[in-house]
This record gives C-alpha cells, structure tokens and sequence, in this order.
C-alpha cells in the first residue's frame, strides 16, 4: 500500500506506474492522478499551440489540420510523406517572410532549402540550369 501525493489517497502499490528512481520503485502518484494531469495538459498544450499559430502564423490549429489533409500528409515540394505536421520529424509551416502570409507546409529539409536561398526564386533558378548544364561536366580527360 501507498499514500498517492496528489489525491492523498492510500493505494495498492498495482495502482501505481513503476519508477526505478524512487526508493519504493513507484511513482510517487497513483495512474488515475497521472491520467487526470496528463489530459489536463495535453487541453493547455492545444490550446497553447492554437494561441501560439494565431500570434505567429495568424491561423488557427484547424486550418493547419485542413491543410495538411489537402496536401495528403505530404511537402508541397518534394512530395516527401509525414505523419504528422509538427517540429518533431513532420511538416513544418512555411511562411513568406516579407508578408508573413502561410504558403504551406513542407518537410524540413525543404524549410531549410528555402531558408538558405533566402527565399530568392532566382537562386533557385539558378541552381537548376547548374545542374541541368552538360558543359559543367568535370568528365574532361587530361593527357
């Protein structure tokens, strides 16, 4: 048995997730007070990252949702799929920095792509009849 420090309630040690850095191997809450505080933060955290694509991007947590199912879960470059629109390994949210205006999401190497050409067309351009120029070949024998 064990006094849960949340509810203060007293538990069977079942009722508890194991926790190898405490003395008695549990949690110090009981699961039912970490389901409770884990649904309560993950509320916040949504409404946190709502508020936090309002101030930064001027859209909504929904109409990145709605954007990400019109682009199938892929770049709007690349093609790359992502399960998931977000910093960690998903779609990122790419912006006009002059206007501010959102023009889609795209796979972080594509964010960083337009990052290092400045967001600059012409670079870009550029870059392409590069690659595209057979004269560039370094396939010229020396004698």
């Amino acid at each position: 048995m064990k006094k849960c420090t949340k509810c203060n309630n007293i538990k069977d040690l079942a009722l508890f997730n194991r926790n190898s850095k405490s003395l008695d191997g549990c949690s110090s809450w009981c699961k039912d007070c970490i389901k409770t505080n884990n649904k309560e933060n993950w509320s916040k955290t949504k409404i946190s990252k709502n508020n936090s694509l309002q101030f930064y991007y001027g859209i909504t947590l929904f109409e990145v949702e709605q954007m990400y199912l019109a682009q199938e879960g892929k770049c709007k470059i690349c093609k790359t799929f992502k399960p998931t629109f977000s910093t960690s390994g998903g779609l990122y949210i790419d912006h006009c920095h002059s206007t501010g205006k959102v023009r889609g999401l795209l796979c972080n190497s594509c964010n960083i792509l337009l990052g290092l050409v400045k967001d600059k067309a012409q670079i870009l351009h550029d870059a392409v009849e590069y690659l595209e120029n057979k004269s560039a070949d370094l396939s010229t024998s020396t004698s």
